[in-house]
């Protein structure tokens, strides 16, 4: 307990931090690089002063906070999911049969447009991963899986579906409820989720519940939604991530069929800089840097894990 508590405690003292201060080295820099901008994009008048230079500034100061549980509670106090939307996930259900992963996968394929496909996957990399150098064939074949088929999630061996002991909800979860549903109902009104009641989930064979969860997010008052999927409320309950006796060859068996996840070192980085501009010349090189929004919502699943036992769905 002790040991949990420091962590807690150091977690808070970390968030506190400042991680960016406004003074005078930051108006200097912003004048540099204001003057950068001006003589490389001189064409398209970039204005560096002004209410550019006071956008900038309140970025520096806007960046500066960390949003808290009480950021969260405050952003929404009085959420609810309207009833319409469940009635629309009902009506859908009672058109094709109950059959939970029809339901799923015609929800899918009203994405596909924006998903990973087969298609795109070749286009790219070429029909044998032949216009990609260095592109290994494992990874090729792995990637035309997540495209046909959807990531299809490893389970532990010790892994037993549970409809009926159903986790309780994360105090967490509690304090922050209006603000959590809202967040669902985005991804419902972008059609990467489903909303059904509790009894009526029940009845869907072989589903599995995981507990809802919140995590707080720099710069987003709101926070993020998460999925407790590590959580053990009973002994006999078994989460997605495994168990104190399953984890270990969980995360072994992951990384046999999908590989290491090895992230690159700085120096990688900086090499594939140099090599960038050996071929191109610094003056034609420019550094982006984009990020996915919702990328965990632009691949799909598979909505069925084969284990030893009947399938499983999991919610």
């Amino acid at each position: 307990m002790r040991v949990g508590a420091l962590k807690v405690k150091e977690r808070l003292r970390l968030n506190s931090l400042k991680i960016l201060q406004f003074d005078s080295t930051d108006n200097r820099r912003i004048q540099v690089y204001g003057r950068f901008l001006w003589y490389s994009f001189r064409n398209y008048r970039v204005n560096i002063g002004g209410k550019n230079y006071g956008r900038i500034k309140q970025a520096h100061i806007a960046s500066d906070e960390y949003c808290s549980l009480a950021n969260t509670v405050g952003w929404s106090t009085t959420f609810e999911f309207p009833q319409s939307a469940v009635d629309e996930d009902h009506q859908l259900c009672q058109e094709y049969g109950h059959d939970f992963t029809l339901m799923c996968k015609i929800k899918q394929s009203m994405l596909a447009a924006n998903r990973l496909s087969v298609e795109r996957v070749k286009g790219i990399f070429g029909d044998q991963s032949d216009k990609v150098q260095g592109m290994a064939q494992r990874d090729f074949l792995l990637l035309l899986d997540f495209a046909e088929n959807g990531i299809t999630p490893i389970i532990g061996y010790d892994f037993v579906p549970e409809a009926t002991n159903i986790p309780p909800l994360r105090a967490r979860y509690e304090k922050v409820v209006h603000t959590v549903n809202s967040l669902l109902f985005v991804q419902f009104k972008n059609g990467t989720m489903l909303i059904m009641k509790t009894a009526k989930a029940q009845t869907i064979p072989g589903v599995h519940f995981s507990p809802q969860h919140h995590a707080e997010s720099k710069e987003k008052p709101e926070g993020r939604v998460i999925g407790d999927l590590s959580g053990q409320h009973d002994p006999t309950y078994t989460p997605l991530n495994g168990t104190a006796n399953s984890k270990d060859a969980l995360r072994t068996l992951i990384s046999d069929t999908c590989g290491e996840i090895k992230h690159p070192t700085i120096m990688q980085l900086v090499h594939m800089v140099l090599s960038a501009a050996d071929t191109h010349g610094w003056d034609a090189l420019i550094l982006w840097k984009k990020d996915l929004k919702g990328a965990f919502n632009l691949l799909n699943y598979n909505l069925l894990l084969q284990t030893r036992r009947p399938k499983v769905l999991c919610l």
